[in-house]
C-alpha cells in the first residue's frame, strides 16, 4: 500500500517464498524507492536481522516480524556484523544480495498500531513515534540495511544464508 492510503502500515507479511530480481522482490512496492529515488536498485532489498526484532519486541511486546518493512529477516547474524558492501548468499541456487547502505527510520513506522492507533492519546501516540524513531536510529544498521540484487532467483523460508 501506499503510505497515504487509509490503513497504511509498514507492517509486511511472510510468504513461504519469495523471488528476488534485479528491481527487488516479486511484489513488493516501496513508494519512497518507486517515486522519489526512481527505483534505484541500491535499495532493492530491505534486510533485518533478528536480534533487531528481538530488541524491538523487548520495546513494544506486540510487535511482530515485518513491522520494519523488511523484505528478509535473517538469523545467525548480529545488525553490527554487517557492513557496505558485505554481500549475502541466500539458498542453494547462488541468490546475492550486496549491502548498499543502512536504512534510516521513518516517520512512516509511526503507523504501526502500537505506536499509534485512536485508543491512544494523541500526546502519547507522538512520543511513541519519536521514541521508535530514536531507539532505531542509535546505531547504523539497527533499522535494517538496503541491498541490491547481484544474482535473483528464489529463496524459501528456513534456507541457508551466508555473509562472504
Amino acid at each position: 500500500s501506499k503510505p497515504s492510503t487509509r490503513g497504511y502500515t509498514t507492517r509486511k507479511p511472510s510468504f513461504p517464498s519469495i523471488h528476488f530480481t534485479a528491481e527487488g522482490v516479486d511484489g513488493d512496492y516501496n513508494h519512497y524507492r518507486a517515486t522519489t529515488l526512481k527505483n534505484t536498485p541500491d535499495r532493492a532489498v530491505s534486510i533485518l536481522t533478528t536480534d533487531v526484532m528481538k530488541y524491538v519486541q523487548s520495546l513494544y511486546p506486540t510487535s511482530k516480524d515485518g513491522d520494519l518493512g523488511e523484505n528478509l529477516l535473517v538469523e545467525g547474524f548480529e545488525y553490527h556484523s554487517i557492513k557496505i558492501g558485505k554481500r549475502f548468499i541466500l539458498g542453494g541456487k547462488g541468490i546475492t544480495l550486496e549491502i548498499t547502505e543502512p536504512m534510516e527510520p521513518c516517520a512512516n513506522l509511526c503507523t504501526l498500531p502500537y505506536i499509534n492507533n485512536a485508543g491512544i492519546e494523541p500526546k502519547l501516540r507522538l512520543k511513541n513515534c519519536q521514541d521508535l524513531i530514536s531507539n532505531l536510529a542509535k546505531f547504523d544498521g539497527l533499522r535494517g540495511w538496503y541491498a541490491k540484487v547481484i544474482k535473483g532467483g528464489r529463496l524459501n523460508i528456513g534456507e541457508a544464508v551466508t555473509i562472504l
